[in-house]
């Protein structure tokens, strides 16, 4: 019941706050409301999911190798951000995601890979969303039945691979878009919190 509980609060916040971008965000378009609403939902779910072990830390209290906690707000940092991704293939370049990734060619010619920073951002963008869709498919008990413990923990691991990939991501688009120093000190206060905790947590233990 309060996982039930859990994922039904977070689909209403999520939600809500996906309909509310749509509709009164001023000046732009829907698909660009939810990409950059759902973003900073997703970077807030994975804060929680990355902060929960080293808080348990601190505490000097054991978490287990599985917390139903940490697993459901993982879950949502990839739902989240599919959503993101989903909305975001449409925001530039009309839906054509070739171009996100690709440089048109004129000629038909071959089709060379764009390595100005508006590619570069994609690729890691991309990165991201597979190792988060392998994460998700990973984030159930039979998974963890079936890899184990250790190799279940190691594949679980990746994510902190995963929010360098975001952080990087949301750095260069953040420069190319102009963002607001708002959206940027929410954006890095959340990234700061996550490298402060595991650092904190990591810390040898005053004698």
């Amino acid at each position: 019941m309060t996982r039930f509980l859990r994922h039904a609060g977070l689909a209403a916040v999520s939600l809500a706050a996906i309909v509310l971008s749509a509709l009164y965000w001023p000046q732009r378009s829907v698909a660009y409301a939810v990409s950059f609403v759902t973003a900073y939902a997703s970077l807030l779910c994975l804060t929680v999911t990355l902060g929960l072990g080293p808080w348990h830390a601190m505490r000097r209290r054991r978490m287990p190798t599985s917390s139903y906690l940490r697993r459901d707000f993982g879950i949502w940092t990839a739902l989240l951000a599919m959503v993101h991704v989903g909305f975001g293939l449409f925001v530039h370049m009309h839906g054509n995601v070739w171009l996100y990734f690709f440089r048109a060619s004129p000629d038909q010619g071959f089709p060379w890979p764009r390595i100005d920073p508006f590619g570069l951002t994609n690729d890691l963008g991309l990165a991201a969303t597979l190792l988060l869709l392998v994460l998700l498919a990973l984030s159930n008990n039979w998974s963890l039945k079936r890899l184990g413990a250790v190799r279940w923990k190691a594949w679980q691991r990746s994510s902190y691979w995963t929010a360098a990939a975001i952080a990087l991501h949301a750095a260069i688009y953040q420069l190319l878009e102009h963002r607001t120093w708002a959206w940027l000190l929410a954006c890095w206060a959340l990234f700061a919190l996550i490298a402060g905790l595991q650092w904190a947590a990591r810390r040898p233990a005053p004698a």
